[in-house]
This record gives C-alpha cells, sequence and structure tokens, in this order.
C-alpha cells in the first residue's frame, strides 16, 4: 500500500510561517492522528523556542530524500507532512524523472 505524502507549499507572504510554527508545535498532536511531521530542519527547533518557523525542509534539502529517510526513519507511518516556503520553488525542479516522479510507486503526493 503506498503511503501519503502532504506538500505544503505555501508562498511567503501568506502566513506560511505561522502554520509552519503550528506545524511543528504540533507534532505530537498530528503523530496521534496518524500524520508524520519529520523535524528535519532547525525550523523545528525555532519554533519549539517560540520562534517562527519555516517548515522542516531547509532550502537545499532534496525533498525526494527527506520523503525516503522520513518513511525509513518511521516505517510504520502511512502519512507524512512536509512544508516550506521554498518548496514552490524546488517543485519544478524536483518533480522531474529523477525527483518526486521517481518516488510515485511508493507514495501518493498531495499539494496543499
Amino acid at each position: 500500500m503506498k503511503k501519503t505524502v502532504y506538500l505544503h507549499i505555501g508562498q511567503s507572504k501568506t502566513g506560511s510561517s505561522y502554520i509552519q510554527s503550528m506545524f511543528a508545535l504540533s507534532r505530537q498532536k498530528l503523530g496521534a492522528s496518524g500524520i508524520e511531521y519529520p523535524a528535519f530542519s532547525k525550523g523545528i527547533l525555532m519554533a519549539e523556542k517560540g520562534h517562527v518557523s519555516w517548515g522542516n525542509v531547509d532550502s537545499i534539502a532534496d525533498i525526494a530524500d527527506l520523503i525516503q529517510r522520513a518513511a525509513a526513519e518511521a516505517p510504520d507511518a502511512s502519512k507524512f507532512l512536509f512544508s516550506g516556503e521554498h518548496l514552490l520553488q524546488l517543485f519544478d525542479a524536483r518533480f522531474g524523472p529523477n525527483g518526486l516522479e521517481a518516488l510515485r510507486d511508493e507514495f501518493d503526493f498531495n499539494i496543499l
């Protein structure tokens, strides 16, 4: 059965940082609801300290690698949430044959 990946690719200046901070602060509640919000970014630590978060994907990160890493680290999880304003910029470059397209046999993608 395929796992589900939710990609929040909110534009800057639209409240995305607030949403990302809430995702970070709600990791336990999301997990209890069956959605993993992996802590792969310093943005998570910033949110936990009460600062604005930029999500759980650093701007230089390869989203395809992070998705595979999250699935390997949480093998029982079926849903994953990744968020980052810069994902919009990465989207075109990463959704080709060597990016997310290569993961479609394992994951269903939902863009938020």
